[in-house]
């Protein structure tokens, strides 16, 4: 019942920031895709649009993915499996970074989701004594007092992690 009005104002900041110069307006991590299909209605509506409408999920892939140091090749991907995750996972995997995954059936799920575009990076592991963690809802406390000492907890969700490690670093995307 408030999908017309939300459209309506996002179109109305849309043209806003296209006036103004803006080069990339978000939607937000809040948007829902169902109301306008993560901005793809105004840009089929408006094509000659120099502003670059991106949605929350992509925003939020491309801080994760900027978030991770320089020369890493490991990482632990831990949460829900949501569409930032899969596209999180995704883009890891394109450039060579191998991400590991502990629970066998989420392994499973990525698996049929990336496909053969996962190469050899998406593996199934046993293991807890990855220096990066990528987590988002769903990770347990429990999990976290895995974690090695020093690992670097990176969120994916829209929410930060609660600290559960003192001698962990955490940040917040």
């Amino acid at each position: 019942w408030q999908r017309e009005p939300i459209n309506s104002l996002i179109e109305e900041a849309i043209l806003e920031a296209e006036e103004r110069g803006i080069k990339v307006l978000s939607l937000g991590l809040l948007n829902q895709g169902g109301h306008n299909r993560n901005g793809e209605l105004y840009i089929r509506r408006y094509p000659q649009l120099k502003v670059k409408v991106v949605d929350g999920s992509s925003l939020a892939v491309a801080v994760v993915l900027n978030s991770i140091p320089k020369g890493t090749t490991q990482v632990l991907l831990r949460g829900n499996l949501s569409k930032v995750a899969s596209s999180i996972a995704f883009a890891l995997c394109q450039m060579g970074i191998q991400v590991d995954i502990v629970q066998k059936d989420e392994h499973d799920q990525l698996q049929v989701r990336l496909g053969t575009d996962a190469g050899n990076n998406l593996v199934h592991s046993q293991s807890y004594a990855q220096k990066i963690w990528l987590v988002g809802d769903g990770l347990t406390k429990e999990e976290q007092l895995k974690a090695s000492k020093g690992t670097l907890f990176i969120p994916f969700s829209q929410f930060p992690l609660k600290k559960s490690r003192k001698d962990c670093f955490y940040y917040n995307t």
